[in-house]
């Protein structure tokens, strides 16, 4: 069985550490995104246009790495409150539809961010840290696809 809440532990070596003020997992995140996935990086239009090595060392990565830490520590933290859960990923949804960030990227994202992890971690990412990290992100993308596909039709 799958337990929800499990990604509230592997979540710690994603926070940033508060000695040095880093969000160094969240920029490697974001540099795995754009080697593996170059197009995603024309969304983030501070960020388009400069080489991985520039984004490896820039201010700009790690202020929107701060950014995406805040989120993500929201969402871990509300795993315990549904309806908050729910909240942020409605607010999120919007915030990326805005800049013309689709289903698909979201998509993409969970599958770096598993493949980091399991990097990362190692032996110690198993089968049901996996599990429950693509549980949680389910979870969340399909609040997000229902959130988007409401604002498309609002729209129309």
């Amino acid at each position: 069985m799958v337990v929800l809440n499990d990604p509230k532990m592997t979540f710690l070596i994603l926070r940033p550490d508060s000695r040095r003020n880093t969000n160094a997992p969240l920029e490697k995140i974001g540099i795995l995104l754009f080697r593996d996935h170059p197009y995603t990086q024309d969304f983030f239009e501070q960020l388009k246009g400069q080489s991985l090595d520039t984004l490896a060392t820039s201010s700009k990565m790690r202020a929107h790495a701060t950014t995406v830490m805040y989120s993500l520590t929201s969402l871990v933290d509300s795993l315990d409150d549904p309806e908050c859960l729910v909240g942020l990923a409605r607010k999120i949804s919007a915030n990326h539809l805005r800049n013309g960030v689709q289903m698909k990227e979201f998509d993409v994202l969970g599958g770096v961010l598993v493949e980091f992890l399991r990097e990362k971690l190692g032996s110690a990412f198993t089968e049901f840290h996996k599990e429950a990290w693509i549980t949680l992100y389910t979870t969340f993308c399909s609040v997000v696809d229902d959130e988007m596909k409401q604002l498309k039709a609002a729209k129309k």
